[in-house]
């Protein structure tokens, strides 16, 4: 009502400046949230792009997608800050912007039309690219909204899987998971060419590293993702990721006692690293396999098995390997006597446990 000038404010009260017609009263608050934005029809371009950008934006960068002068931008926040539909803090050129609520923010977004969305979003996506690297860097799952919607599926690919990469490294595994599947839901709808295969590829291997860590590693849904990558590990002829993937399938067969399986696995790390020349990888598998022997009662193949990944250990293989996220598995020597554990990370640690 007072944004439609039939009262005016006196001060202690307000009183009505015409003839009042029927008011026609928004049934739901949305519907206001919209009649106040139709009233405010100057300033409601700038509102739309404050609310792609997000429930917070910059001065900085709504000056910068906005493609207006910079004085019609100043009297449009302006009069939206007036009407507290959003929030700022400081002064341009460093002020930030608030919508006031996150349902103004989805009235505002909901009027753009669909083609306009896609440009608006695509407009976005370059200006943070060309000039907001920064943003780029540390938000990688903002970039990859962006790109979903305008429609640049591929490259919203890409930032999810780095979205998904950098919450791994923050330990931030349930959001890694997210990230990380919505990642694989867009490459669904891309047309299954030989990139997207390998995009696929690391999507899986990092979601099955985060299942590992949010469900367990003998959960049904870590084997399936490292089951899929290994899949595309034989369409893509064996790539340098197989060994990551050898490594999931070795611990979900492991960890459910599936001893033969998991020897299996140990065994096909141990030729991928001899076909590749991998020095980290042949130590590993040997280390996996003198593991898997040793749960199975072979102490001959264990000892063989332990001694070789012993002979092969380097302490570079644990910061740099292929295999930095995999935990340094244990050696296992067996003597008649004695079976010594033996953790290769810096000094050897020995345990003596009987032998039955």
């Amino acid at each position: 009502m007072l944004e439609s000038d039939l009262l005016a404010d006196a001060g202690d009260r307000y009183t009505v400046t015409g003839p009042v017609p029927p008011l026609a009263i928004p049934a739901t608050l949305n519907a206001s949230l919209l009649a106040r934005l139709d009233r405010l029809a100057p300033t409601r371009e700038v509102a739309q792009i404050g609310a792609a950008l997000g429930r917070q934006f910059s001065y900085e960068l709504i000056s910068a997608v906005a493609p207006m002068l910079r004085q019609t931008l100043d009297e449009a926040l302006a009069q939206l800050v007036r009407a507290e539909l959003i929030f700022q803090r400081g002064t341009p050129p460093d002020a930030e912007y608030t919508f006031k609520h996150a349902l103004v923010q989805d009235a505002a977004y909901g009027t753009l039309l669909r083609d306009h969305r896609q440009q608006l979003h695509g407009r976005i996506t370059t200006t943070l690219e060309g000039q907001f690297p920064e943003i780029v860097s540390a938000h990688p799952e903002i970039m990859a909204q962006h790109c979903a919607e305008a429609g640049m599926l591929e490259k919203a690919v890409g930032y999810q899987l780095k979205a998904g990469q950098q919450a791994v490294t923050r330990s931030a595994m349930t959001e890694a998971v997210a990230q990380l599947q919505k990642g694989l839901q867009l490459l669904a709808s891309l047309p299954d060419r030989t990139s997207h295969q390998q995009q696929e590829l690391e999507l899986q291997i990092a979601l099955g590293q985060a299942l590992i860590a949010t469900k367990g590693y003998s959960a049904s849904e870590s084997g399936e993702a490292y089951a899929r990558a290994r899949q595309l590990c034989d369409q893509l002829n064996q790539p340098l990721q197989l060994g990551m993937v050898l490594w999931g399938q070795f611990a979900f067969r492991l960890v459910r006692a599936e001893l033969q399986q998991a020897e299996h696995h140990a065994e096909e790390m141990r030729q991928w690293a001899d076909t590749w020349n991998d020095m980290a990888w042949k130590c590993f598998g040997s280390a996996y396999s003198g593991q898997c022997c040793g749960y199975l009662g072979k102490f001959i193949d264990a000892r063989f098995y332990a001694e070789n990944a012993l002979r092969l250990w380097n302490p570079r293989y644990r910061p740099s390997a292929p295999a930095s996220h995999v935990p340094v598995p244990p050696v296992y020597l067996v003597t008649p006597v004695n079976v010594l554990f033996l953790v290769p990370s810096g000094p050897i640690v020995v345990w003596l446990v009987p032998t039955l």
